[in-house]
């Protein structure tokens, strides 16, 4: 009679996934005709992976139970798939159309330390932890975790980690190297695990992000916690009505490239509720590089609301790649804590496109360490990216169109910031601001033609 019970309930819960509404989020936008996102529409019948021989103990190898889970719903035309209360090991797996994975309160996905694993015969590069691709309506929800054990994919850097940390990744095994006057530690040759490249810079070059979704349309990621990610935590891709929702995304503040939620040439796209605290940028909108940006669409009609940022190398940051364009995105009411900077715009010759009617409001920031809004197109990290498909004077990033109002920030470094060539950073409007300051009040290049009316910036 219980399990009957337990079955007629995650049937209706598989039944009603699409219960939720968003039009509240819409209401007395500055852009009155944003494209509004709905919920994607999941039913049909829930199979709990328990009851097809999965084991949550850590040690059972859950993947084939879990992807025959996801494969006998997508068959029948979609379904939930149950993940209960356990710790549940597994390799790379795929969603599918019409699938609800829902992972139940303490239920823990953990992805398998051997990298090995997380490689296909005959692939040159490994699988991200859960693969979204091509499909519609599809969703992750619950209350439970995913766990990239990240740790075991991440170079370090030792001057980001206390002798304490240090020692425990040395116990790992590994290898240490001096680059510069940093000494970094790389996840290779470590104790117990193979390795899935013949190089350590190659390995490097190689980290995956936990959940990718690209391609598809109609998707809903609710409630569930995503964390110590190898690279990005949510990375999300040339999407069409997209909603992230109440996510929790977590890594260490050291984590190399931890990114929260990372969004690129994606249209429809609602973020909100989320609280991220990460090793990287927080919450980040980007669009192609180069000659790429025309296999893309702009990224487009995006809201973010009611985030909190607590860490991250940026709260909201749009760019380093935009060359398909970011245009039509209203930000308000989110909260930016200990950021290394809050409004980030950033990019640089051979990365740019151009943004329009961006409109950003009512942002709350405590403890920025550098700049609280920042204009950036000379940016460049040379050991991270790659200038591909444009040299010379292709592809220059155009940062215009952008409008700034009712920022709050109780300390940063900078007040506002502005650099870059004629031409790159222009029409921008920041109104009705209080900034305290504890170096600079504002650092505008003449270049830049920054508007700045009714802004109080106050040294702390």
């Amino acid at each position: 009679m219980k399990h009957y019970l337990l079955s007629l309930v995650l049937l209706l819960s598989a039944a009603t996934i699409s219960a939720a509404d968003y039009s509240n989020y819409y209401k007395n936008l500055p852009i009155s005709d944003m494209a509004q996102v709905s919920a994607p529409v999941i039913s049909g019948s829930s199979l709990n992976i328990k009851d097809l021989g999965a084991v949550g103990d850590g040690v059972y190898d859950c993947t084939k139970v879990l992807q025959d889970a996801i494969d006998r719903q997508a068959a029948k035309g979609g379904g939930q798939v149950y993940v209960p209360a356990g710790m549940w090991l597994t390799s790379p797996i795929s969603l599918k159309s019409g699938i609800n994975l829902h992972l139940a309160k303490n239920a823990v996905i953990v992805l398998t330390p051997d990298r090995t694993k997380h490689m296909k015969p005959g692939a040159t590069k490994p699988m991200h932890g859960i693969s979204v691709m091509g499909c519609k309506n599809v969703s992750i929800t619950g209350e439970g975790i995913i766990n990239g054990n990240g740790t075991y994919w991440r170079a370090a850097k030792r001057s980001k980690y206390s002798e304490t940390e240090w020692q425990q990744l040395l116990a790992l095994g590994g290898i240490t190297a001096v680059k510069g006057k940093e000494t970094i530690w790389y996840p290779y040759n470590l104790i117990g695990l193979p390795n899935f490249a013949e190089a350590i810079s190659q390995q490097e070059a190689l980290r995956q992000s936990v959940v990718f979704v690209k391609g598809c349309q109609n998707v809903l990621i609710s409630g569930v916690s995503i964390v110590d990610s190898p690279k990005f935590h949510l990375e999300l891709e040339d999407c069409q009505n997209l909603i992230v929702d109440g996510v929790k995304l977590n890594c260490p503040w050291n984590a190399q490239n931890g990114d929260g939620i990372v969004a690129k040439t994606s249209q429809q796209v609602l973020i909100v509720n989320n609280l991220i605290d990460c090793g990287n940028d927080g919450i980040s909108l980007k669009a192609a590089t180069g000659k790429h940006a025309f296999d893309h669409k702009p990224m487009s009609d995006v809201v973010i609301a009611d985030n909190i940022v607590d860490y991250a190398h940026g709260g909201l940051v749009l760019g380093s790649e935009f060359a398909a364009g970011i245009d039509r995105v209203c930000a308000y009411n989110n909260v930016l804590v200990n950021t290394e900077t809050g409004l980030r715009f950033k990019s640089f010759t051979s990365r740019g496109g151009k943004t329009s009617k961006i409109y950003i409001w009512d942002i709350l920031m405590d403890r920025v360490k550098d700049e609280a809004i920042g204009f950036q197109t000379d940016y460049i990290n040379e050991a991270i990216y790659k200038t591909e498909g444009a040299s010379g004077t292709d592809w220059v990033p155009e940062f215009q169109d952008i409008h700034i109002s009712r920022v709050t920030c109780n300390r940063a470094k900078v007040g506002i910031y502005a650099n870059g060539a004629p031409g790159t950073v222009h029409d921008i409007d920041i109104t009705d601001c209080t900034i305290g300051y504890t170096d600079v009040n504002s650092d505008i290049d003449p270049n830049c033609l920054v508007n700045v009316k009714n802004v109080t910036l106050k040294k702390f």
